[in-house]
């Protein structure tokens, strides 16, 4: 589960080789959508204990999702009520406000219900049942909530593995995915190249396309 989306995907190893037999995802869960459920909580709180409507400027709403990203990070390692406060957040004033882990997730029981449904779906596509699942990775920045791993790990009754670098692991695999190989350019620039050398590594007398015969060096002189 990432920043905008949560995917799933169940994966066959084989002797070293890699077979993905089904994957599913939900396009409109993601840490986003929790930041928005935190957003909306407290423009409803400073709207009612200050009178300011956060929503009515772009700048006072962009600076409250920043913070209540922080707040969401905080809460992932502090069960306690931790504060939110910004200075000179609208005309001047000064907010603030706290939140507890166990009302966090309470004001996404909606999100944290939705979860299971993309899993439902990959283990119908595979026919797979959650005692035949020996592992379960999980990746993404939105996956270090409490919650959301709590989650995953009661639907296949098993403790997730969190080996993998949450952030990295997703940049390193989209990179793999878009790299192209140089060999297909290199094959229709030069067909006859890769042909004109032999198995021993030594390459053929026949000239290749990308070899330039070298003049040998001749010292000039005077000419008699």
């Amino acid at each position: 589960m990432g920043h905008s989306a949560f995917q799933v995907s169940a994966c066959a190893f084989n002797k070293g080789k890699l077979k993905v037999l089904g994957t599913a995802f939900d396009p409109f869960l993601g840490g986003k959508n929790f930041d928005e459920k935190l957003v909306d909580h407290f423009c409803a709180e400073f709207k009612t204990k200050y009178k300011l409507d956060a929503k009515s400027k772009i700048r006072a709403l962009l600076r409250l999702y920043q913070e209540c990203e922080k707040l969401k990070k905080l809460m992932s390692s502090n069960s306690t009520d931790l504060p939110l406060n910004i200075e000179c957040f609208m005309n001047d004033k000064d907010v603030s406000g706290k939140m507890s882990r166990a009302q966090f997730e309470e004001l996404c029981a909606e999100l944290l219900q939705k979860i299971d449904t993309p899993l439902r779906w990959l283990m119908e596509q595979t026919q797979l049942k959650a005692e035949d699942v020996s592992a379960v990775e999980i990746i993404g920045g939105a996956t270090r909530i409490p919650a959301v791993k709590e989650k995953i790990a009661k639907f296949f009754g098993k403790d997730v593995s969190t080996t993998l670098n949450a952030d990295e692991a997703v940049a390193r695999g989209c990179a793999l995915q878009v790299l192209p190989s140089p060999l297909p350019f290199l094959r229709a620039q030069a067909p006859n190249y890769f042909s004109s050398f032999h198995c021993s590594g030594r390459q053929s007398t026949g000239a290749s396309p990308l070899h330039k015969p070298r003049r040998p060096w001749r010292e000039e002189g005077p000419q008699m």
